[in-house]
């Protein structure tokens, strides 16, 4: 008695869609880590503020409009100071903690919005006004944060963090010398907590952490870029593209 079989149905392969997607992403993280690491911005932008003229609000009257400077002097707030008597700063909301990967209980943070008011900054008796209020704060060394409060519906316990500056901090401004129905000002592109001298040794140090970051993502782009080739090959070196039937002798059939 011939022997009793059952055929399952032809079961596709995983079409080429995810390795693609793997591959084309890898790609693109790879190019876009060389091009971090290659490009030379931060450089730039360092060689830039380095060539600038170093002045202080003294000084400033004198400078004619369109001069690119740094100026140096104590901050002041030309409106009335935020929360905790902050003056240019950020906020954030606390949304929870990273739950997997290499990050795990890590704290997550929400970017709520960046308060850039109107400023200016004085020394020795003279006072320069920011035209603008779409400057960059590039430092916070002022850092504060609230209480965990219950926050209903969920009752998840909200927090939030403000960092920036304050009234009489010493900063650097980077800008252009300008002019207003006062007098001279400044078109104000940066806003650094400090001195010069630590400005532009914390722009030197955005060209060593842009070449790491541009060197992980490139290796790990590259990484997922073969690991999508690999994976794809496989895929497209199937012939028939279906996984070959399987028999299954029936229990009680005759050998």
């Amino acid at each position: 008695m011939s022997a009793k079989s059952a055929r399952f149905p032809d079961r596709p392969r995983p079409g080429p869609l995810l390795p693609g997607l793997l591959l084309v992403a890898g790609i693109l993280m790879a190019g876009g880590g060389a091009w971090m690491m290659l490009s030379g911005s931060a450089k730039r932008e360092a060689e830039r503020a380095e060539a600038l003229s170093r002045v202080s609000p003294e000084q400033f009257a004198d400078l004619a409009a369109g001069t690119a400077v740094l100026i140096e002097g104590w901050l002041v707030a030309l409106e009335p100071p935020g929360p905790q008597g902050f003056v240019v700063y950020r906020r954030e909301v606390f949304r929870g903690y990273e739950k997997s990967g290499a990050d795990k209980g890590r704290e997550q943070w929400s970017m709520q919005g960046v308060f850039t008011p109107a400023i200016a900054v004085e020394r020795g008796g003279a006072r320069v006004a920011v035209t603008n209020q779409d400057y960059r704060l590039t430092s916070w060394p002022h850092v504060w944060r609230s209480e965990p409060v219950p926050s209903l519906p969920t009752l998840n316990h909200v927090s939030e963090r403000l960092s920036g500056l304050k009234a009489g901090d010493f900063v650097t401004l980077d800008g252009r010398v300008t002019r207003d129905a006062g007098g001279p000002a400044l078109n104000a592109t940066a806003i650094f907590g400090g001195d010069t001298a630590a400005y532009l040794a914390s722009l030197r140090e955005d060209i060593v952490t842009l070449k790491i970051v541009g060197g992980l993502l490139a290796f790990f782009g590259s990484m997922l870029g073969l690991v999508g080739a690999w994976w794809l090959k496989g895929v497209g070196s199937s012939k028939s593209g279906t996984v070959p039937a399987r028999k299954f002798s029936s229990p009680g059939s005759a050998r």
